[in-house]
Order: structure tokens, then C-alpha cells, then sequence
């Protein structure tokens, strides 16, 4: 627990995110609001969690990985991002908000 609680916000929503839509691949939940009450989060910012898989698959593995520029920011800064259809497109906003963390 001590080493999760050191992991940059935006890695471990992601995680979260991953985790829920495991529940729901293996049929465990049929919709990733029915979590809300395990895990004592609105359903408002459940969605936001599981909109950071709208992120390009670049973006993600980025998240993952241990770039320390991702401790500078936060879900509510890739908000945008998961709105934007073009990988492409996010990929280069993805660039702006890393170098804006530096």
C-alpha cells in the first residue's frame, strides 16, 4: 500500500479504470457504477476514471511508465484529452501538458 500510495493520481485512476472494466469483461459487474458503493465514489467521477481508456494506447503505456513529469499532473488535466476523438490530436496535446509539467 505504501508503494501505491506514492504512484502519480493519473496512473492510479488509470489503473482503476483497468481493473473495473476487468470486473465488467469477466462479467462480474454489467456497468461500472455498480462499483460506487465498494469503493465510495460518485457516479459522476466513477465515469471520469473510466474515461482515461478514451486515452490513445501511446498515452497509456506513457501513464504507466515511470516518467516523473506525471506527478505534476492530475486526472482533471486529461479531462480534455479523453474528449478528443484523434489519437492523433491527443497525442500532441499529451506533448503540450508534459512539457507545460516540467
Amino acid at each position: 500500500e505504501r508503494m501505491f500510495a506514492n504512484e502519480p493520481s493519473i496512473r492510479k485512476t488509470l489503473i482503476l479504470a483497468y481493473h473495473i472494466k476487468r470486473l465488467i469483461d469477466e462479467k462480474k459487474i454489467s456497468h461500472p457504477r455498480e462499483v460506487c458503493p465498494w469503493i465510495n465514489m460518485q457516479e459522476t467521477r466513477i465515469d471520469q476514471v473510466m474515461n482515461t481508456l478514451f486515452l490513445s494506447p501511446t498515452i497509456q503505456r506513457e501513464i504507466l511508465s515511470d516518467n516523473p513529469a506525471l506527478a505534476a499532473l492530475t486526472e482533471y488535466s486529461l479531462r480534455p484529452l479523453t474528449m478528443t476523438i484523434s489519437w492523433e490530436e491527443q497525442d500532441k496535446k499529451w506533448q503540450e501538458l508534459l512539457a507545460n509539467a516540467r
